[in-house]
């Protein structure tokens, strides 16, 4: 790829990155409508916390938003290891025609992983949502 074509794709990247920002929510979370909407929402938390992990090998993605993020989740996980469908989802595209409590925490369980689990809160809750699948061992490789 021509240096040019490399230089424009890093900057739209960029640009993308900085748009997706603007529909965070202060608490972490983020929603389509920012914060017009009365809650962040798990789907879309979880598909921009997991987008953003998967851009860090192209661009530059501050750790923080990654840890707001991943915080919000956490703090929302139910005592039986699952995540709530908080929010609302405009583009149902993003849940991969999945719905449902064993849908929705097996993705952000996925997107928690996929960020690198670095605390004890990140591992308890990882292991936490293998309640969930009923197998003890889904994340302990």
């Amino acid at each position: 790829m021509p240096r040019r074509d490399a230089e424009e794709l890093r900057a739209a990247r960029e640009v993308s990155y900085q748009r997706q920002l603007t529909y965070k929510r202060q608490d972490g979370s983020y929603s389509a409508f920012g914060e017009r909407d009365s809650s962040g929402s798990m789907w879309l938390t979880a598909f921009v916390l997991k987008s953003f992990a998967q851009s860090r090998g192209f661009i530059f993605i501050d750790p923080l938003e990654l840890s707001a993020a991943k915080d919000w989740i956490i703090q929302h996980q139910k005592k039986d290891g699952s995540f709530p469908a908080m929010g609302r989802i405009l583009n149902k595209d993003i849940q991969g025609g999945n719905h449902g409590k064993i849908a929705l925490t097996a993705y952000v369980s996925a997107a928690l992983l996929e960020t690198g689990v670095t605390s004890e809160e990140e591992k308890k809750c990882c292991f936490k949502s293998q309640r969930i699948f009923g197998n003890p061992h889904v994340f302990s490789k």
